[in-house]
């Protein structure tokens, strides 16, 4: 009877230990598997097949049980998304890498992109909300990356007190004058966000077609939208003498009301354009003085 019991149990032990073989050769074999699908997908996407790549990548993400390539996955799939310009998808995976991320470096880095994306959209309220989000750091790196984004995000939001106090933030305390130079920047910014009003370039044309276009600076479309509009005008008076105000109203009419019409429009998206160029040139000032 004791034999019999001995011989069961070691007949487990053997099972067990053959199992656990198995179980173990059968992971080695996934595991090299999804090093080589990981690999496959890394070439594909350096070769710009993109579908692929994301293909590939996911179905790294599905069978990876022990969630051993789970942050790279996500991190590479963020980066598929990018590049394809499908912003939400790599917003959804950069967090997801995130949550992954082994150290709070890497963590930290993928809510920049996030944030980054954000402001790349426009999206300057969910960009703020990502970036005061984040845990602060000891890395002077992390630390004025930061303020730097923050100080983009206020400032497009044309909180320009808040945006400066972040960019001095960027530098050091000690050298004068480099934030005078940016507190100058910024000054500039303000005027340039009052000179070039949308709402008043609209009113202008609408009250004199071409005036919109003259306070942008931009003559040519001035003389334009001045010489269609009042050449369509004078048609409209000539019609109505040489005919009939309903002849006038059916022929000239419309297309003196298109050209009018586009004419505000086009001083409304002359002041926008404009006004966004300049504000571009002084965001890479900022960025030269605070790499200095």
């Amino acid at each position: 009877m004791n034999s019999g019991i001995k011989y069961i149990i070691r007949l487990k032990r053997y099972l067990l230990l053959i199992n656990s073989l198995v179980l173990t050769s059968l992971l080695a074999v996934e595991a090299q598997n999804l090093n080589q699908t990981m690999d496959f997908a890394s070439s594909q996407f350096l070769r710009g097949n993109i579908p692929e790549a994301i293909s590939l990548y996911r179905r790294v993400l599905f069978f990876d049980s022990l969630n051993m390539h789970s942050y790279s996955v996500c991190r590479d799939l963020a980066s598929c998304y990018i590049s394809v310009n499908n912003h939400s998808r790599a917003r959804e995976f950069s967090r997801l890498a995130g949550n992954l991320a082994p150290s709070d470096s890497l963590r930290a880095e993928q809510i920049f992109q996030v944030a980054y994306l954000y402001l790349t959209e426009n999206d300057y309220n969910y960009a703020l909300i990502e970036l005061l989000g984040m845990k602060d750091s000891e890395s002077v790196y992390f630390q004025m990356k930061r303020n730097f984004y923050l100080g983009i995000a206020c400032l497009q939001k044309t909180d320009y007190q808040k945006s400066i106090d972040f960019f001095l933030k960027c530098v050091d305390s000690t050298d004068v004058a480099r934030r005078e130079e940016l507190v100058n920047i910024l000054e500039r910014v303000r005027h340039i966000e009052k000179r070039y009003n949308p709402k008043t370039a609209k009113v202008l044309s609408m009250i004199v077609p071409g005036l919109g276009q003259l306070y942008c600076g931009e003559y040519k479309g001035a003389v334009n939208s001045l010489a269609l509009t009042a050449g369509l005008a004078i048609l409209f008076i000539i019609t109505i003498e040489n005919y009939s105000l309903l002849d006038a109203s059916v022929s000239v009419l419309p297309w003196f009301q298109r050209y009018y019409q586009g004419g505000y429009q086009n001083a409304e998206n002359a002041a926008i354009t404009r006004k966004q160029n300049r504000i571009n040139k002084q965001y890479h000032k900022i960025l030269s003085v605070i790499q200095q």
